[in-house]
Formats: C-alpha cells, structure tokens, sequence
C-alpha cells in the first residue's frame, strides 16, 4: 500500500532554561533540516527554509503537505514528541499560521525546498519545530532551531542596523500557493502560484513523469499524443534580491 506522507511545521516557543526536544530516529529514507536567521525583528518578515528528502519516488503522486504555526511566549517548554500534537498546541494556543497544506516542492530525486515567510509580534525566545509525518499520526522524522526575536528599538538604525529592500539582507522569495497546470484546448498552461512579495520574476520548466523535458521552458506547452497517459508537471522558479526559490505543481494526467 502507498504510504501517505505529510509534512507539519508548527513554530512553538521555548521557555528560557528549557531543555532541548530529545532526538527522534529519522525512519529509512527520509530526512529534514530547518534553517533561518538566528536572531529576528519584531514586525520585520524573515524566511523559514525546511529541506529535506521524502522518498521513495512512487509516492510522488500521495498528498504531501506543509502546515506551520507560531505560538507567542510560555506555552510549551520544548516541541512536541509528534507532528499531530504539535499542531494542535499552534492552533489552539491564539498564535500565528504561516501556511496551511502548502505542498512540498520536490525534484525528481525526492528531495524537497521550502521558504515559508514569518513575521513575529512578540519579543522573546522561539523554537521552531517541524515534522514529517505518514498521514496516519506516525513521525518519521522532525527537526528544530530556535529564534531570538527582539524589539525594533532594541534592533535600532543606522549603521548595522539597516533595511532588507535588497542585496545580502533581502529574504529570498517565499513560495505561499504552489503553481497549477491547467488545460486549455491543445496546450498546457503553468500558473506561477503565489508568492512572497520579494518576488520580482518568474521563470519556467516542465516535467514528464518526474523527469525535465528538455528545452520546455516557457509558460505553455503543446499536449502531442507522446503526453496522452502521462502525468505532467511545471516547475516556477521566482528570482528576488534576496535569491531564487522554486516551487513545483501537483501532476496532471495527460488525456
């Protein structure tokens, strides 16, 4: 039987002098690492990246998923040992949604890159938790950082203290809606999805099967009868003055 895989993040805060979550054994195949700036600005966006590796490629085609969460100071003193309670804890405890069933952006080799964007509003000390599970409440593997979050007049102006408009500052684009192929007559269309406000262009590939047609780059692509049966997928990569991020659709079936 297929296994269902999804994939939770919730961001939760981490008492001061609270010990670490304990180590969970990553299940065969599959793995996670979360990385974001170390310390944070009140009101100022910033970047969750989550990577990682969900095999095997048969199960491409089963419901993959992101959730995400942030819930404000003294609620919990370390993640939760499974994905499923620590969803429950973000929302239920009056705290920030950072997505909501945002799908995984896998390659053809299973590995998977996602930016979800964070604007905190409280001050303090947070950790952010993030879990892969099967669908059926079972951990596979999780992951977690903390964050310092400070007051803007704390962060202060001036030299160091500075704008992220552009160059080495800037956040990179952050996908919020994954893109979608649509039919429309002979052709098939790639809608970019949604993204983050510091995405300025978009640029385009397709796949076949899991696998990059080669010399597909733009928008549409005609349907020849060699796609009929096939399940055919576009990937968008948004550039910004932080970098580049790409996102990858759900696959269409070709009749």
């Amino acid at each position: 039987m297929t296994r269902i895989a999804r994939t939770v993040i919730c961001a939760a805060v981490l008492a001061l002098g609270a010990s670490a979550t304990p180590a969970l054994a990553d299940s065969p195949g599959y793995s996670m690492h979360l990385s974001a700036p170390a310390t944070v600005t009140v009101g100022q966006p910033t970047v969750i990246e989550l990577k990682g590796i969900h095999p095997p490629p048969e199960d491409w085609a089963s419901t993959s998923w992101i959730e995400a969460g942030a819930i404000p100071a003294s609620v919990l003193p370390a993640c939760p040992a499974d994905g499923q309670s620590g969803v429950g804890v973000a929302t239920g405890a009056n705290g920030d949604m950072l997505a909501i069933a945002t799908a995984l952006n896998l390659d053809q080799f299973g590995n998977y890159d996602n930016y979800l964007g964070w604007t905190p509003r409280y001050a303090g000390k947070w950790l952010i938790c993030g879990y892969q599970d099967d669908g059926t409440g079972f951990t596979l593997t999780r992951d977690q950082i903390t964050v310092d979050v400070t007051n803007a007049a704390l962060a202060g102006g001036g030299p160091g203290g500075g704008s992220q408009g552009s160059g080495p500052g800037a956040a990179k684009p952050a996908n919020v809606e994954r893109p979608k192929v649509t039919r429309n007559g002979k052709k098939l269309v790639c809608s970019p999805g949604k993204w983050s406000a510091n995405s300025s262009a978009y640029s385009y590939s397709w796949l076949v099967n899991g696998k990059a047609r080669a010399g597909a780059t733009g928008r549409k692509l005609f349907v020849s009868r060699r796609l009929h049966g096939r399940r055919v997928q576009c990937s968008v990569t948004a550039s910004g003055a932080g970098g580049k991020a790409t996102a990858v659709s759900r696959a269409l079936r070709v009749r």
